[in-house]
């Protein structure tokens, strides 16, 4: 037996942390890095403890092929018989955020709107030919609540239509349209996950994300305290770092402490779009490590590795359907009206077209040796694809060492602080 090749190994003190990149598995074992292998791991441990160490894949048979085991699990994973939707309702937005991807599209498309019918019939067809028992719904836009009629249309339909299916149903938004009203109108319809986008305080928000309202940061704040007490519901705050606000991250996290809006909190970085260099954060840096560190004096809990392509992203995946406002599926969610990634019309969905072109994304493969040889391949996979067609590819290892590896030895300490 020996260390699967996709267990990472943290040294901490005389300790050493174990963590699966596949299974997620986490355990600290008390060896010192230098002596922490399997021999050890299982010389001590129990029948059950052995059995976990096994199934956890945090130790393989010597002639175990850990590679294409890891093949051969994204392929049930991307093959789930959970349904994923994530629904362009249109590109409407109140705010113009300096670093939205939307923001490349042509003006003709930013009139779009979804076909209530249409988009219903897909989801009931395609749930139908997949046999999917769960069904996992993200609206979208522009900003969705601009397009609250046709969110309750959709959903109630769905719940009407598909009774024998358990349905989630997930609302990313700007948050300036998030007020009690919006929320009794959602809530009986089983709408009762948000994530609401704040970028920093307000100086910084109404520069970055400003638009047709002035101060939408204190008409966030205002609604989400007005929500915060509310128990159907589940709020959560994403924050896009960028060179031009980590610095501010500490000032958001004693704003929110102070004023008792203890959602769950989580960042992700603006990447460079083509039009975003200027923004995107280079990969030598510790940034991201140190946002989180700062975040976890505050209280706040991560997953390792949680804004990675856990097992391939949604390109490679059956089972996960990305719907433009024009009635089409694409293969990416940043690429929605790239041809490069289109598959065709909704109404076209399972025919021999549709098939051809999905084909190509789920045999995706990455040519680099380099890649499928790393001990980082689960959740890297390469990098994003769409990022790499338009910047080129560039190794993120390093980025990983810096950041989300050491922040994993940050998380179990914090942890056995707590304990």
């Amino acid at each position: 037996m020996r260390l699967n090749k996709y267990t990472v190994r943290i040294a901490n003190g005389q300790k050493t942390i174990l963590y699966n990149l596949i299974t997620k598995a986490l355990i600290e074992v008390d060896y010192e890095l230098r002596d922490c292998d399997a021999k050890n791991l299982l010389k001590d441990e129990n029948a059950e403890m052995r059995n976990f160490l096994k199934e956890s894949l945090i130790i393989s048979e010597d002639n175990n092929d850990d590679f294409k085991e890891f093949l051969s699990l994204k392929r049930q994973y991307d093959n789930s018989e959970i349904g994923r939707f994530i629904i362009h309702l249109g590109y409407m937005c109140n705010l113009r955020c300096s670093y939205c991807y939307q923001t490349t599209l042509p003006l003709s498309a930013k009139k779009q709107v979804i076909d209530v019918c249409k988009v219903v019939s897909f989801i009931m067809k395609c749930s139908k030919m997949e046999k999917y028992k769960k069904l996992d719904i993200c609206f979208i836009g522009g900003e969705p609540l601009l397009y609250l009629a046709i969110i309750r249309n959709i959903a109630q339909i769905l719940n009407k239509e598909m009774k024998t299916a358990e349905i989630f149903y997930s609302v990313v938004t700007n948050g300036t349209l998030l007020t009690k009203k919006v929320i009794k109108i959602l809530s009986p319809l089983n709408i009762n996950e948000y994530q609401v986008t704040l970028d920093g305080i307000k100086d910084y928000h109404d520069k970055c994300r400003h638009g047709n309202i002035r101060g939408s940061f204190d008409r966030i704040i205002k609604n989400l305290k007005d929500i915060k007490d509310n128990r159907e519901i589940n709020i959560s705050i994403n924050c896009n770092i960028s060179t031009e606000n980590y610095k501010g991250v500490e000032l958001l996290l004693e704003y929110l402490s102070t004023n008792n809006l203890h959602f769950p909190l989580f960042f992700s970085l603006v990447f460079n779009n083509g039009i975003n260099k200027i923004k995107e954060i280079k990969k030598t840096s510790d940034i991201w490590f140190n946002i989180h560190k700062k975040a976890m004096e505050y209280g706040y809990s991560f997953e390792p590795f949680y804004r990675e392509m856990y097992l391939g992203c949604s390109m490679t995946q059956r089972n996960s359907h990305i719907i433009g406002a024009d009635g089409n599926l694409y293969k990416c969610i940043n690429a929605v009206g790239n041809s490069k990634y289109f598959l065709c019309d909704m109404n076209e969905y399972g025919e021999i077209d549709y098939e051809k072109k999905i084909a190509k994304f789920l045999d995706y493969k990455i040519d680099r040796k380099e890649c499928e040889d790393c001990e980082l391949y689960p959740v890297c996979n390469g990098g994003c694809e769409y990022n790499n067609s338009i910047n080129g590819f560039s190794c993120a290892k390093e980025q990983f060492y810096k950041n989300d590896i050491p922040l994993i030895k940050e998380l179990v300490n914090a942890k056995n602080r707590s304990n």
